[in-house]
């Protein structure tokens, strides 16, 4: 009998046990799955990010790649435009310094599109430039570098398969090659009328500077009628009032783009004479219209100053105050712009290392027991500081130490026309501010200590007719 309950109960506990150990193993199970679950859930998550950051970057690319087609669009244009002149088909000269191949006006632009950084020396000698990259849709990004130098480079295409890392390469350097066709766009109206102003007749080069005149005047009116909108902005009461404010609002934005699209029609020596009419019809409507926004603005202004309320006045210009900065605010915070906008600040501006040689530059010069070759004069240091604030700070001064370019460093000097002595000091103190940077070990080389001599400015000689 004993026996028999015995082994009853050893029975159970195995029931039991076994039970238990079920139970343990569907919990297990159980957990296992949604950590599975979990982890499958954030790399899905993770998996759209990047999916989101690829498409964000493609739409940069496909943005930079229409912008900088524009610009070279806009240098063929004016090419064309120049050859189509009676002034081209009439002097010599303007063909000779238009088409001379190795100095001519047309192939210095297409020399500034040429692509010199971060390429091998195989893709500059084919001419690689950043025409070569809208063409083909494609970007060489370094491949295998020595000691700094790039020794070969793999072509890039500019599509939806491009790999992020490559995409965000892409980006930078497109974001560069808009620059350079800018810069190539500046030099190419700048000798246009720096070289053919002299064979211009007199009469039209008196017609071009007047409608320039004319031009700059209206647009300090329009300053002047910028203020006033401000002013009537903070009397206006009711939803009648409003409306004829976003009327002039409406106009002077309008006024404003037609003056700037005209000034850069008559900022051309070589208009065409049609074009020149057409020009100065669109300056009497301008000015007709900006009569008129300035009549508009006066009279309203003057009506709301009979029953102006300073106080009501102040507490509403305070209120749109807050209220705007409240939406920019927001705007920053909650857009993708919010990135780009970071992205582009500039983390070590030159500025910076131009105040921190100049501050040790002055320490030098204050420091007794300094070995005689070693000591710097206290007017020294005056002169570097004075030539860093006209020359170094106001063109370099907010760009990045750290990746400003030799190009870019050779670019600027060639517009300059100083002296050749002038020319070295200004690069002294530049190269001396970008010491500081490579010691930082922020860039492996300084891109002025590069810069050659004798400086030279670039210009095209006038060939005798």
């Amino acid at each position: 009998m004993a026996k028999k309950i015995y082994i009853k109960f050893a029975l159970l506990f195995i029931a039991i046990n076994l039970i238990c150990f079920v139970n343990l193993y569907a919990a297990i199970e159980e957990v296992e799955v949604n950590e599975n679950n979990v982890n499958n859930s954030e790399t899905t998550q993770e998996s759209e990010e990047l999916k989101l950051q690829k498409e964000q970057l493609n739409n940069m690319i496909k943005q930079l790649l229409d912008e900088i087609l524009v610009k070279i669009n806009y240098i063929d244009q004016r090419v064309e435009e120049i050859r189509s002149t009676e002034e081209y088909e009439t002097y010599p000269a303007i063909r000779l310094n238009m088409d001379t191949p190795l100095f001519g006006l047309v192939k210095v632009t297409n020399n500034k599109l040429n692509i010199t950084q971060d390429v091998s020396a195989a893709d500059v000698a084919s001419g690689y430039s950043i025409r070569t990259v809208i063409k083909n849709r494609s970007i060489k990004l370094p491949d295998v570098t020595f000691a700094g130098i790039v020794v070969s480079t793999r072509d890039v295409k500019l599509n939806e398969d491009i790999e992020l890392s490559d995409a965000n390469n892409a980006v930078l350097k497109l974001m560069q090659y808009s620059q350079k066709a800018d810069s190539a766009i500046e030099f190419l109206d700048k000798q246009i009328n720096k070289n053919f102003r002299e064979y211009i007749p007199k009469e039209k080069l008196e017609q071009i500077t007047e409608l320039q005149r004319r031009l700059t005047k209206l647009e300090e009116n329009l300053v002047t009628q910028d203020m006033n909108t401000i002013k009537l902005d903070m009397l206006v009461e009711n939803k009648e009032e409003q409306d004829a404010l976003n009327n002039y609002y409406n106009t002077f934005k309008e006024l404003s783009s037609n003056i700037k699209q005209s000034k850069i029609v008559v900022d051309n020596v070589l208009i065409a004479d049609e074009a020149l009419r057409d020009a100065q019809r669109d300056v009497i409507d301008i000015e007709a219209r900006s009569l008129e926004l300035t009549d508009g603005l006066e009279k309203a202004l003057l009506s709301q100053k009979e029953n102006i309320n300073l106080e009501v006045m102040l507490n509403r210009m305070k209120e749109r105050l807050e209220n705007r900065q409240k939406s920019i605010e927001e705007y920053v915070l909650n857009s993708v712009e919010e990135r780009e906008i970071k992205k582009d600040e500039v983390k070590y501006p030159i500025s910076l290392y131009v105040e921190k040689m100049i501050k040790q530059k002055k320490k030098q010069s204050e420091t007794k027991g300094v070995k005689k070759k070693k000591k710097i004069s206290p007017k020294t240091v005056t002169y570097y500081w004075r030539t860093a604030k006209t020359q170094v700070l106001p063109h370099f001064g907010n760009l990045d130490a750290t990746t400003i370019t030799q190009e870019q460093i050779e670019e600027h000097f060639e517009e300059l026309d100083y002296s050749t002595k002038y020319l070295k000091d200004i690069k002294l103190v530049l190269k001396l501010s970008l010491d500081l940077v490579v010691k930082e070990k922020l860039r492996p080389d300084n891109p002025a200590e590069k810069e050659r001599f004798p400086f030279h400015n670039h210009k095209i000689q006038n060939a005798s007719s």
